[in-house]
Order: structure tokens, then C-alpha cells, then sequence
């Protein structure tokens, strides 16, 4: 495990991480790295400030015994001004196989009506962010940490962030705060170590029921590859990771999720509790994203990602 819950514990796992990292010195299977800045871009001048957007989020759900339908609408002045529309409105519709075990009530229905505060835009207003002098405001690069392990070929850029399609309009959703090492072949094995390792008092599962979100990699997004969660549903709440591959790692976005109307409300403690059963580096990168560049924070987030291995 990675926790390190006492000095005894901290030393044997440093002398197994020294034993493991001395075997493949001469391999490309692992290699380390603390994440660094985005080499400045010649492109065109924007900045992420300027898709900030603000104004009121309605929330409606709607509970029947087959299924569950939450429309969420925001509502904004800058979105007309920007792009002529007054309002993003997204509508997910979620079946209940065991409505009788799930948790909820057999029916209801019930509205939320509260601020919003996002940073939305086109995606090629976010691809071309990508290519500016404010590159590093989305994107963070690897650079070797000669400290540990050997050197391997990654991608020059990852994003700190995924993003969610609401209306063709894409919205920054959450941070990247684990990555999966080199040893996973894809996604999907990495998805698959994470659900056969999960602790607790649940089944955690790749067969996950979620929405599509959204991560920039080479200068387009593209919708996660895999899911894994401590339940395939989580009407009422559960641990939840997204997937990207991206040549060389994998990129993870995980969080917990409350009850219905199903929103993320810790990114540290679904990244602590994978930390947890899995091989890994704890806080191994700063990815410098415990923010967004509007200044707020995301939840409880620290800004570092945590790196985890099949095994070591």
C-alpha cells in the first residue's frame, strides 16, 4: 500500500521501491518524472480568463421506478453575448435496474436553483489556448527526474484538466490527479488492476454507467477510454474514475460523487482511497492544478497527482 501509516512501514516500502527501481535500471519499463512547464507557444494571443462565465445553475430531477432524469440548465449573460445562446441545458437519463435496492425513493421530484461560476468555450477556442503563450494554463510537460529510474519516451504536454460537453459548449469539469505508469498497456488494463485491487464494503467494477467527459490531447478532446468505480451506478454516491490513454501513461480523473443529482464533492479522497489499495507514488507530480486560473478552487483537490503502478 502507499499510505504510510508508520516509520517502520515508510522504510520497508522505500527499500522495496529501491529493490524494484534497481531491477529495471536498464529498462524503459518505468521511468519517473516530476511535471514541469509548458514550453511557451508563438500562436494566438488568449487566455483562459476570458472564457470565465457566471451566472445561475437549475438543477431538476426526476425520480420514477424505471428511471432517474436530471436536466441541468445554466444560464449566463456572457453566453449570449459570446455565442448567442442564453443558456447550456444537458438532460442524462439513468436506468434503475433494482430501484428496489438502490437507495432512493420510489419517485419524486424536486429543483435546485443555485450560482454557477464555470470557464466554457468552443473547442477550438480551447485548442487554439493550447498553441498560445498561455499554453501552460491547460497543459503541463514532463521533465526526467534523474533521481529515479530510467528515462522514457512520454508526450511533451498532458492536460491538468477534463471537460464536459454541455450543449456543444465545452466546460472545464475537474483535475487529472492520477496517473497510471508505463507498465499498463492501456487504459483499460489499468481500469481492470484498479477494479481487482478495490477495497471495501463494495464491488468495484470496470461495467460503470457515467457520462462522457472530455481531456485535450494532441490539440483535440477526446472522451475517456475507461471507467472504474466502487459501484456501477452510484445513485447514491460512490469512488469514480475516468481514463484517458495518452501514448506512453494513462491519465485518471478520479472523484466522489454524492446522491442524486450525482455531483463530485472530493477529488482527494477518491484519489487517497485508489492511493490506498494500489502500488504507487503518493502526490508524485505537481501539476499545478489545485485551481483553475480564475482562481477557484477545485474542491479539495492539492494540485499533485498521484502515480500508480501494476505492482512494484
Amino acid at each position: 500500500m502507499s499510505k504510510k501509516t508508520d516509520c517502520a512501514n515508510s522504510k520497508r516500502r522505500d527499500s522495496t521501491r529501491r529493490t524494484f527501481l534497481g531491477a529495471v535500471a536498464g529498462s524503459t519499463i518505468l521511468a519517473s518524472s516530476a511535471l514541469g512547464t509548458v514550453v511557451a507557444k508563438s500562436g494566438p494571443n488568449v487566455d483562459m480568463a476570458d472564457f470565465s462565465v457566471e451566472g445561475r445553475k437549475i438543477t431538476t430531477v426526476k425520480i420514477t421506478p424505471s428511471e432517474v432524469e436530471v436536466t441541468t440548465k445554466k444560464q449566463s449573460p456572457q453566453l449570449q453575448d459570446r455565442y448567442g445562446k442564453s443558456s447550456l441545458e444537458v438532460t442524462q437519463t439513468h436506468e434503475r435496474p433494482e430501484p428496489e435496492r438502490d437507495d432512493l425513493p420510489r419517485e419524486d421530484n424536486f429543483t435546485e436553483t443555485e450560482e454557477w461560476k464555470d470557464i466554457v468555450a468552443m473547442e477550438d477556442e480551447w485548442a487554439k489556448l493550447t498553441e498560445s503563450d498561455n499554453a501552460d494554463q491547460l497543459l503541463v510537460s514532463m521533465s526526467e527526474n534523474g533521481e529515479i529510474g530510467p528515462a522514457a519516451s512520454y508526450p511533451s504536454e498532458h492536460p491538468k484538466y477534463y471537460h464536459n460537453n454541455e450543449d456543444n459548449m465545452f466546460t472545464l469539469s475537474g483535475p487529472i490527479n492520477l496517473v497510471g505508469s508505463v507498465q499498463f498497456s492501456d487504459a483499460d488494463d489499468c481500469a481492470s488492476t484498479i477494479a481487482s485491487n478495490g477495497t471495501g464494503s463494495y464491488t468495484w467494477t470496470t461495467s460503470v454507467t457515467d457520462a462522457t467527459r472530455y481531456a485535450m490531447i494532441d490539440g483535440q478532446f477526446e472522451s475517456h477510454d475507461e471507467s472504474v468505480a466502487s459501484g456501477p451506478f452510484g445513485f447514491t454516491g460512490r469512488t469514480h474514475g475516468r481514463l484517458w490513454d495518452s501514448g506512453t501513461q494513462v491519465l485518471i480523473a478520479a472523484h466522489e460523487d454524492d446522491t442524486v443529482p450525482h455531483e463530485a464533492v472530493s477529488y482527494l479522497e477518491a484519489e487517497e482511497r485508489i492511493d490506498g489499495f494500489m502500488d504507487s507514488f503518493t502526490d508524485h507530480y505537481d501539476v499545478d492544478n489545485a485551481e483553475d486560473p480564475s482562481g477557484s478552487s477545485l474542491l479539495d483537490h492539492n494540485g499533485k497527482a498521484t502515480l500508480v503502478f501494476d505492482s512494484l
